[in-house]
This record gives C-alpha cells, structure tokens and sequence, in this order.
C-alpha cells in the first residue's frame, strides 16, 4: 500500500486503482496563483486503464483564509463505475457522517463533503500493513463512495478549525 495508489490521496475507481508506470499520469490544466483565490487543475483520467473514463479533473481553490475546497469531476462513456474518494492521514480520525475531523498535536483540520448531499466519510485503519512494514504508527484512509452515474462530482472543504 506505501508504494501504489491505495496508500495515497487518489480516488478508486471501480475497486481499481491507478495504473503503474509512466504511461499512467495526470497533467496540470491550469494554474491561477495571481489572486487572492489560488486555483490549480489537472486532468487525471489517463492514470487509470479504465476505458469507459473519458474525464478526470482534480480542481484545488485556496482562498485568503486558509480554505481549501477539493473538487473531483469524473466522466464515463458508458457502463459508469463507483468511484471511492479517499484522503490519507497518519493523525487521528474521527468520522461523523459527511464531516471528518483530522487531529495532530496542535490542530484540527475538519473536512466537509459539500456535494453530492447524503455522503458519509469511513475510516480504514491499515494496522497490519503497518505493522508488516514496521511502520511506527497506523496509516488510515478516509474514504467516501459517490453515487453511480456517468458524470459523478465531488467536493469537500476542509478547514483549521481549532486546536
């Protein structure tokens, strides 16, 4: 899991993850940093062998307080698939429904799924791969699955909201 896409921050799509070696890739789109807003957005959908993909975009806005909002576009030619959104944390995770609260020793960090509505973020703690690797702490994936359709979206806010 340390070294392919389970252990990092990219969605699953249809239990597959994303394809290995550099044929496998996303590319930046557009970045806007001039502003108060910073915007940055890749396409992504050529990391994954899935052939009914036509579209992956990742879009990332931070604005003048510190907010972060992700939001994930998917489309599908036909046969759509379930796509699992997943964050990775080595910090403590509480999950409560569509919102999640992420702690380290001086901060919180809550995420919010703000579309599509009715999402509850999971919490897998990965102990035995952990410990297999002999990793000093537990590796955990906070994941969301969207509803199936063919163009799927995704957005979460996540914000320091305390210590």
């Amino acid at each position: 899991i340390f070294a392919n896409s389970y252990g990092h921050s990219v969605p699953r799509l249809g239990g597959r993850l994303q394809g290995e070696g550099r044929a496998f890739y996303g590319e930046f789109v557009k970045v806007d940093v001039a502003g108060p807003t910073k915007n940055v957005e890749f396409e992504f959908a050529r990391a994954y062998p899935v052939a009914q993909l036509t579209g992956a975009r990742r879009h990332l806005m931070l604005n003048e307080t510190g907010v972060v909002w992700l939001q994930d576009t998917f489309s599908f030619s036909d046969n759509p698939l379930p796509v699992e959104e997943a964050f990775i944390t080595w910090l403590d995770v509480e999950a409560r429904g569509a919102t999640t609260i992420i702690r380290s020793q001086n901060h919180q960090m809550q995420l919010t799924i703000e579309s599509p509505e009715g999402l509850q973020f999971e919490v897998e703690s990965l102990t035995e791969q952990c410990q297999a690797n002999a990793k000093p702490g537990v590796l955990k994936r906070i994941t969301v699955t969207l509803p199936v359709t063919t163009d799927p979206q995704f957005r979460v806010r996540l914000e320091i909201v305390g210590k």
